[in-house]
């Protein structure tokens, strides 16, 4: 309990400071699925190994906030040593995020109880979702794979620990515009979702894949989930603030580079997962300085983080 405090006190502290700083690493291309939006599955099918990791979380000692995703990130068998070296080497690691497809029900279980088990502040994962079963079995091409995501979360949902949240992920794409409300209302409450936009990017490796929704269904969608999205937790304003910034065709301000970075799994270094801008690799003592690129960035494991830091910069707007 000491350790959790100390490392809650940090964090804060950091984020007062504007001196937070997150990773969101690769750590297997690996995946049990096909998703028609993404093409991860067609990449080497390699994991970036145990040693290498320990490597990143030494040289980024000062980090929050780590994603731990993939591909599959619960197809790694040594998940749990990942998230256990993190905390040791990072004594101001606050927060892990771990998304997944949810197939792998029981493993998933396994592991999330073994990592609360662990001096770890906070845990999220969020189960990827794209319709209801029809849709999500045609989108993933995997039959079966609806039963076993919505199994997942529910049995997840079950687990009683304030350091343990869990979310549906749903990606409004070509190929479940408009379907949102319908989904929603049938497996649970607008709080129990996070929204995403499908989108082209090389960490996707779907540059030449049709994927993003109709604008005016995307904004339909939206603002039906707004309308009905009455949550207060810290996490419930990030989710509504992002959404409206879609809405608004607002550009979120950029932290890629300088206060979050992406790693592949072959250990290259990039801003963002948009930007194939190789800024370093894991063997490399300096990281080279990124030029912002005033891109607009509407996928939550970027955005929810740069709106984080615009909020402790900018604190009106939070309480706006």
């Amino acid at each position: 309990m000491t350790k959790i405090l100390s490392r809650c006190f940090r964090f804060y502290r950091n984020v007062l400071l504007a001196n937070v700083y997150k990773l969101n690493i690769s750590i297997t291309y690996r995946c049990n699925l096909r998703c028609k939006t993404c093409n991860i599955w067609k990449k080497p099918k390699i994991d970036l190994p145990l040693d290498c990791l320990k490597a990143i979380f030494r040289k980024f000692r000062n980090v929050s906030w780590i994603s731990l995703t993939g591909g599959e990130p619960f197809l790694r068998e040594d998940l749990v040593d990942i998230v256990r070296s993190a905390l040791k080497e990072c004594p101001s690691l606050h927060t892990i995020s771990i998304p997944t497809n949810g197939f792998l029900t029981e493993k998933i279980l396994k592991d999330v109880k073994k990592i609360l088990k662990l001096d770890i502040p906070s845990l999220y994962v969020s189960v990827s979702l794209d319709g209801l079963e029809e849709v999500h079995d045609s989108i993933r091409v995997v039959k079966g794979s609806f039963k076993r995501a919505v199994n997942t979360f529910r049995l997840l949902k079950k687990i009683e620990d304030r350091r343990f949240k869990v979310h549906f992920e749903y990606t409004i794409s070509r190929f479940n515009q408009g379907m949102l409300p319908q989904t929603v209302e049938s497996l649970g409450r607008p709080e129990d979702f996070i929204i995403s936009v499908a989108q082209n990017a090389f960490f996707y490796a779907n540059e030449k894949k049709n994927v993003r929704p109709a604008k005016k269904l995307l904004h339909s969608d939206i603002k039906w989930f707004l309308s009905h999205h009455k949550g207060y937790s810290l996490h419930d304003f990030a989710t509504r603030m992002f959404l409206r910034s879609i809405l608004e065709e607002k550009r979120i301000p950029c932290v890629a580079g300088k206060n979050s970075f992406y790693i592949d799994a072959e250990g290259k270094i990039y801003p963002c997962i948009f930007v194939q801008q190789r800024v370093g690799t894991i063997n490399d003592d300096n990281i080279k300085r990124f030029n912002y690129p005033g891109c607009y960035c509407y996928t939550p494991c970027e955005s929810y983080f740069s709106l984080l830091i615009d909020a402790t910069r900018n604190p009106i707007k939070l309480i706006k």
